[in-house]
């Protein structure tokens, strides 16, 4: 049986909780259609003819009892923001019909209950969240608190331990495994088919497990024999630009991140290679579950930014040079406030091939009748913003975010007995021994300040959470436990897995070092193998990244905007009630229809 925490607790975890529990009181639910009078979906597809896909009605008592007879389909689109939807064909703000930036997946979403407040948990990033939406939980009932590899400890000689991530190292506040419900589907429904394609391949085999829940894995390395393996992407100019001699690209655009992505397309395929790969499996096999992650939003947007705002942008001083016979040149002239080296025409460039490939996803399912009895998930695991920096940025450079540097100066660390599992806007820091400096180490970090280049003024970069906030809860950054696991910190003392002392959540687009003697494994070619950089032009796993787009379809259920807040871990509950299902390990989600 599925064993709730305190009721109380999940109320609070809610980070837009601690502003908004009350106005929430007036925000909808899943409706539910009773098949007696209550009509019919009224959705519209995400294709090119915007026909009604004709859902039929199945009564929620028959669904929870006997599961819903049509295929089941988490579809990810990583990191994309929830304001992108309303921006226009341009990327400015006040979209319309007829006139928006992704005008295929915002035509699907009106389609489903759409959840305009919904967020995931901190960190926000990749690993862990997509744990959270199959699981219903947060990192504080999983461990999972890192991407791709995790500290469990360090060897004889103090050097860090950091194995890739995988599902057996999850376990519950209990020490239980953590039960997910590709497991529990696979125990309801052990003949039905499961299947993961993804474009980050490690988030697959994340759920690789033994016995298997997963019947297919397709990735840029797991490449079915009747399947091609993937092509270098061209981020910047993918194949849908079709403006792309006018587009502006700067040095630190075509130089840093994306070219390092560009030689391991295996790790990073393309959306079109696994829209193609998901439409064929389907074609071939049929499989009742499927999970599809669609990763080139998130990867374009660490290569080249973020565009979801548009008050960020201004009029590039001095102006760029536009080739002669480029359409509105002066639409290439934005650039963003947080790092005038980033321009924004590449950046809408990017969402508009991704909502070309989630249209010819939803109409190629839609060909097969996939989508006729299904039920859809259509989400984003975070989002992303533009990191700072100033008009004489050096990419890879972050010495005001240097933390390890400003603790051994202050006394707090010395050499190689602290390290920083850190990337973007989230740093885990950990004291392998003396962590009776902690409490100093957080006085230090939280009276430093730096000069941000945006503004002018000095600023503290970070949120500070010790131990004591991780369990009792940090108002306005995270709620009781969200951080805090009591079966490694307190059960097993951090012997299977190491529990960062502190995390810095940085604010307003600071970046934290990537120290690189504290970095997982990874076959991501690097230009240094010492020291630190920051590389990323676009990030996320602070407070300013955990909005999420979230919309769920399903033949009975009425669409419509829903402004309540609501939580990732929600998801996991709403689809186990839906298909009656049991999660058997601690769960903090809440189950929407109810």
């Amino acid at each position: 049986m599925v064993r709730r925490m305190n009721e109380r607790l999940g109320r609070l975890y809610s980070r837009r909780g601690f502003l908004g529990r009350m106005a929430g009181l007036a925000g909808g639910s899943l409706l539910w259609a009773s098949g007696c009078g209550g009509g019919g979906s009224g959705r519209v597809d995400a294709g090119s003819d915007g026909g009604p896909d004709g859902w039929g009605e199945l009564p929620p008592e028959v669904m929870r009892r006997n599961g819903p007879a049509g295929p089941l389909l988490f579809i990810c689109i990583d990191s994309l923001h929830p304001s992108i939807l309303d921006l226009d064909a341009a990327g400015n703000a006040g979209g319309s019909p007829g006139n928006w930036l992704m005008p295929r997946l915002r035509k699907y979403m009106e389609g489903t209950a759409w959840y305009r407040n919904a967020s995931c948990f901190l960190p926000s990033a990749t690993d862990m969240n997509h744990l959270n939406i199959v699981a219903g939980t947060h990192s504080g009932l999983t461990g999972i608190i890192s991407v791709f590899g995790q500290l469990t400890g360090w060897d004889p000689a103090g050097k860090p331990l950091l194995p890739t991530i995988h599902h057996s190292m999850a376990r519950d506040d209990l020490g239980r495994p953590v039960d997910t419900l590709f497991h529990a589907y696979k125990r309801r429904f052990p003949d039905r088919k499961v299947a993961f394609i993804a474009g980050k391949d490690w988030v697959a085999e994340m759920f690789r497990t033994d016995p298997p829940v997963l019947d297919f894995v397709i990735t840029g390395k797991s490449v079915p024999d009747y399947r091609p393996a993937p092509k270098v992407p061209n981020l910047y100019d993918p194949k849908s630009d079709g403006d792309a001699t006018c587009d502006p690209e700067s040095l630190w655009q075509t130089s840093l991140v994306t070219p390092q992505l560009a030689k391991v397309p295996d790790m990073f395929p393309s959306d079109e290679w696994i829209v193609d790969s998901t439409l064929e499996l389907f074609a071939r096999e049929k499989p009742d579950f499927a999970y599809i992650l669609l990763a080139e939003c998130d990867d374009a947007g660490h290569a080249l930014g973020s565009a979801h705002d548009p008050s960020e942008f201004v009029k590039a001083d001095p102006a760029i040079s536009i080739e002669q016979g480029c359409p509105d040149p002066g639409g290439y002239q934005w650039v963003s406030t947080r790092n005038p080296n980033l321009y924004r025409e590449p950046m809408l460039d990017y969402l508009r091939e991704v909502d070309l490939q989630f249209g010819r996803l939803m109409d190629g399912l839609k060909a097969q009748g996939i989508l006729d009895k299904a039920t859809v998930i259509v989400f984003s695991d975070h989002s992303m913003e533009n990191q700072l920096a100033g008009k004489n940025w050096i990419p890879g450079y972050s010495k005001d975010t240097d933390y390890l540097d400003l603790l051994r100066q202050g006394g707090f660390a010395g050499d190689g007995d602290v390290g920083g599992v850190s990337a973007s806007t989230i740093c885990n820091v950990y004291w392998r021994e003396g962590k009776d400096r902690v409490a100093g180490a957080v006085a230090l970090l939280e009276a430093y300040q730096a000069k941000n280049p945006m503004t002018g003024q000095m600023e503290c970069p970070w949120w500070v959470v010790d131990r004591k906030r991780m369990k009792e809860g940090y108002p306005g950054v995270c709620g009781p436990g969200e951080l805090y696991h009591p079966h490694f910190i307190d059960q097993d003392g951090e012997k299977t897995l190491a529990w960062p002392d502190l995390i810095l959540f940085t604010r307003n687009g600071w970046q934290c070092p990537t120290y690189l003697d504290f970095l997982p494994k990874t076959p991501i070619p690097l230009p240094l193998t010492t020291g630190s950089i920051a590389p990323f032009l676009g990030g996320h796993g602070s407070l300013g990244t955990a909005a999420m787009v979230l919309g769920i379809s399903s033949p009975s259920l009425v669409p419509g905007i829903v402004d309540k807040p609501v939580r990732i871990a929600d998801v996991a509950m709403t689809v186990a009630a839906i298909f009656g299902l049991e999660l058997e390990s601690t769960t903090v989600g809440v189950d929407l229809a109810a």
